[in-house]
């Protein structure tokens, strides 16, 4: 899967940061994903690369690239992407998201209704215990399988983090719907990011050379 994100962070001081990436997306084995994002603007960050490998049951491994260094080093920690890319949303946020809508953990709530749309009311543990949040529930359009929200929950209930995906940004693409937008609220830091794809396409044939490290210092 190949995306153009035009990404709008808006902290809680009044401050605006505004970012072009390309984002692309392998599953490299039958436990393995490749996640690799590459910053296009603003110009004076244009060719910052981050690279997540992550295999079932083990954290990822997060490369970055920096032009102005002009190498690849590895980094560590749960925010590492986060940090690189200056987005409250994490590689870790969406695996957990993922794995949610590919679990079997996940208990029913109920019916309900989200933007005038039927849904489903749906909620699972977060297996890692370093997430920041314990679970997660999600608003689940009945008609087109897509979440049009997920709140990540503490222990006690409340809401560390919102994701809404507007239904009326919402597209078919190669047959799937895909939410064009989404909407990521960060409820510790404050911050707003807006995530607006200019451009997808689903079954792009990607070559792993692509998501290898030693990639990352080659070209734009």
């Amino acid at each position: 899967m190949t995306q153009v994100q035009r990404v709008r962070v808006e902290g809680a001081g009044g401050w605006v940061r505004e970012s072009l990436r390309r984002v692309y997306f392998k599953r490299t084995g039958s436990n393995e994903t490749r996640l690799l994002v590459v910053l296009d603007e603003p110009r004076q960050e244009a060719g910052l690369k981050v690279l997540v490998i992550k295999q079932d049951g083990a954290r990822p491994e997060v490369w970055v690239y920096s032009p102005d260094m002009r190498r690849a080093r590895r980094m560590v920690g749960a925010g590492a992407s986060s940090s690189a890319l200056g987005s409250d949303f994490t590689a870790a946020d969406a695996e957990h998201l993922a794995a949610f809508l590919a679990g079997d953990a996940v208990r029913v709530l109920g019916d309900t209704t989200h933007a005038g749309r039927a849904a489903l009311l749906l909620e699972a543990p977060v297996a890692a215990t370093d997430a920041g949040y314990e679970r997660i529930r999600v608003t689940l359009d009945r008609a087109w399988c897509v979440p049009l929200r997920a709140v990540f929950l503490d222990a006690a209930g409340a809401a560390v983090k919102s994701l809404e995906a507007p239904a009326a940004q919402v597209s078919a693409v190669a047959g799937r719907h895909v939410p064009m937008q989404v909407v990521v609220v960060d409820a510790q830091s404050g911050n707003r990011t807006t995530v607006t794809l200019e451009a997808v396409a689903i079954d792009e044939p990607l070559p792993d050379a692509l998501f290898a490290p030693q990639s990352l210092e080659q070209g734009r």
